[in-house]
């Protein structure tokens, strides 16, 4: 995430009510300092100096988009558990709105990252279930949303197929905000691209652009041919796909197309990158 300091001195956006709905976790940092490999097996041994807790996933996308001094509420799914009252305090203290995330009976997704010198990532610990939220569910968020939507100026979908996002939720969220003329803005990473149809843009990845289509996209040009077929099959106005290193390519429903170059750096964790994108481009 960007720190305010650095969008205030770089960038002004206007203040927006933003609603963003998806599959949140828990961050949780390991961090310290590897002298020695382990004498039980050929494994580093980490020296624990620091550990740190952070929103994740679509609250990641929260804490950017609260960064940018937009209002941000979510929708979301946690667990009734130790994780999840940690996710809903931080989200308090960040000023996000959480009256629509529901605690069920599962864990929270939790990721554990363990870091040694210069934040190099060596280890990652997942827990989760991702098991798509039952039917009943789906439909009381729905209806919650249905009364609230009219608080939104656009809308903003992380999916990080989780188990937020069945076929229900996400075009019960469209077709919302389309009686409404809310635009939806998705960044999603399932290959059954219908699931997001009618959407205002879609955001995917040259590799999750590439598993939607069932094809390799490597070069600009089949990026750009790939965004645009996309386009057309999910009906959806706008792709805009991150390439990395090669900068984004926008693609729109009218043919046009714009490329967008990156400046390289030495990165040693990429983590949360797609989140900066579309929290950025939706403020």
């Amino acid at each position: 995430m960007l720190s305010e300091d650095v969008l205030r001195e770089n960038i002004i956006f206007k203040k927006h009510n933003i609603l963003v709905a998806g599959d949140v976790m828990l961050d949780r940092y390991c961090i310290g300092k590897v002298e020695r490999i382990s004498p039980e097996a050929p494994v580093p041994v980490l020296k624990k100096t620091e550990e740190r807790e952070v929103p994740g996933g679509a609250a990641n996308v929260c804490a950017n988009l609260a960064a940018a001094g937009q209002k941000v509420s979510l929708m979301s799914v946690i667990g009734n558990d130790e994780a999840g009252e940690k996710l809903l305090s931080l989200l308090s203290k960040m000023k996000i709105d959480a009256d629509l995330v529901l605690q069920l009976k599962k864990p929270t997704t939790v990721k554990t990252r363990f870091l040694a010198d210069n934040n190099q990532q060596i280890l990652r610990v997942d827990t989760e279930n991702t098991e798509e939220i039952k039917k009943k569910f789906g439909q009381s968020l729905l209806q919650r949303f249905e009364i609230h939507v009219n608080e939104y100026d656009i809308v903003l979908l992380s999916d990080y197929l989780k188990g937020f996002f069945s076929e229900q939720i996400t075009q019960g969220i469209i077709e919302v905000c389309k009686k409404n003329n809310i635009k939806v803005c998705i960044d999603g990473k399932d290959k059954n691209y219908r699931k997001y149809r009618g959407a205002f843009l879609l955001k995917p990845n040259k590799k999750e652009l590439s598993d939607m289509l069932g094809r390799q996209c490597r070069t600009l040009s089949e990026v750009i041919i790939g965004a645009r077929e996309l386009c057309e099959k999910a009906d959806v106005k706008y792709v805009l796909v991150t390439m990395g290193d090669q900068g984004m390519a926008l693609v729109g429903s009218d043919g046009g197309n714009v490329t967008i170059s990156a400046h390289a750096k030495a990165v040693f964790d990429v983590t949360g990158a797609g989140d900066t994108t579309i929290s950025y481009l939706v403020a």
